[in-house]
């Protein structure tokens, strides 16, 4: 056959392996098959190296990309997933997909098992669909959780509060750093009838008088009552001898008792009623008409009760009383005892919170 240049060769077709190649090894013409030149393992040296197709290994498994030792810096898919087979024959493959965004693991689970790793999520959220997580070791939690549904506890529960607080849980299911000082408040607006109000309310009142009789100074403006003595207190205060101020929020019974006297022959009528932080209270007025005088210096004395439930809505709160009539000979007077009997105060007011 003549010699010929590469150029003027006929085209091969597909290759079979076993096409003969020439090579000059140590410094002699040697011949070997396409199948010798592929099976060589000699090292690929290039800047880059496109393939058309797929990458198939010779051998079929224990084939390995890379190395520990000399590792591929970055792997790059447009689509698709990772496929891993199990290491132990039948058990469920893995897929890694990456599903808008989100990291698709099928079947199976995740496991840290090198000491020291974690799972950290810098934002967003972490969710499991079904199935359970256990947890070993300690957990730290900064922030907040919301569980929906119940939590079983088995061992030991441990929370941080302040000393005095409890945890207590509102309408939105989320429990808060709650005084235990102001919990009496909530179990009576929040669980205590007012028939057991008497045991469980933190107990609040004041029991005062006046040891002086009181005169109506002008018939028709009105005229504050005032107080010179306290019989006892508590979380009730008595301010200005005539202002009733409330430490705590709270429903309050007033019961007040007085007498009036009249020493004219005429009757007239006097009026009662209660002003909450300088207000008047709506439908607070007792009318009492006096009786005329039974005959010459026998004055004619009405005896007055009033019993008023009244709700204070804010720490510090108060309320007043007054009074007004038809005639300056009206007056609520204060009587010496005779020896028997204690000596009368011109008015006294009891006050008890009961819820």
């Amino acid at each position: 056959m003549p010699n010929l240049p590469i150029s003027s060769l006929p085209q091969s077709t597909a290759l079979q392996g076993d096409e003969l190649l020439v090579n000059v090894q140590g410094g002699v013409t040697k011949k070997q098959t396409v199948q010798d030149t592929l099976n060589a393992n000699l090292p690929v040296t290039s800047s880059g190296i496109v393939v058309s197709g797929d990458i198939l290994p010779a051998t079929g498994s224990d084939i390995t990309l890379g190395s520990l030792e000399r590792p591929f810096k970055e792997l790059f898919l447009q689509s698709g997933s990772i496929h891993i087979e199990s290491k132990q024959s039948g058990e469920l493959t893995v897929d890694i997909v990456n599903n808008l965004g989100n990291l698709d693991v099928s079947s199976g689970g995740m496991r840290l098992v090198e000491p020291g790793n974690s799972f950290i999520a810098e934002t967003g959220s972490f969710q499991y669909i079904s199935g359970s997580m256990t947890q070993v070791g300690d957990y730290l939690r900064i922030g907040n959780t919301v569980t929906t549904g119940s939590t079983d506890l088995s061992g030991s529960f441990t929370a941080s509060l302040q000393e005095g607080y409890i945890w207590l849980g509102d309408s939105n299911n989320i429990s808060t750093e709650t005084s235990a000082s102001s919990l009496a408040t909530y179990l009576t607006s929040s669980f205590i009838t007012p028939e057991q109000t008497g045991s469980f309310v933190e107990s609040s009142y004041i029991s005062c008088y006046n040891s002086s009789s009181i005169d109506l100074d002008t018939a028709g403006p009105e005229q504050v009552i005032p107080f010179t003595s306290i019989w006892t207190e508590n979380g009730i205060s008595l301010v200005n001898n005539n202002r009733f101020v409330f430490a705590e929020p709270g429903v309050y019974k007033f019961e007040i008792l007085t007498t009036i006297y009249n020493n004219q022959s005429s009757e007239y009528d006097a009026w009662f009623w209660v002003k909450y932080n300088g207000t008047n209270f709506p439908n607070s007025t007792s009318k009492v008409t006096a009786q005329k005088q039974k005959g010459s210096g026998e004055h004619a004395h009405e005896l007055v009760a009033i019993s008023i439930l009244g709700v204070a809505q804010n720490p510090n709160d108060y309320i007043q009383l007054y009074w007004t009539g038809e005639d300056t000979n009206l007056s609520m007077a204060a009587e010496n005892g005779n020896g028997v009997y204690p000596s009368s105060p011109s008015v006294s007011l009891n006050i008890i919170r009961v819820g």
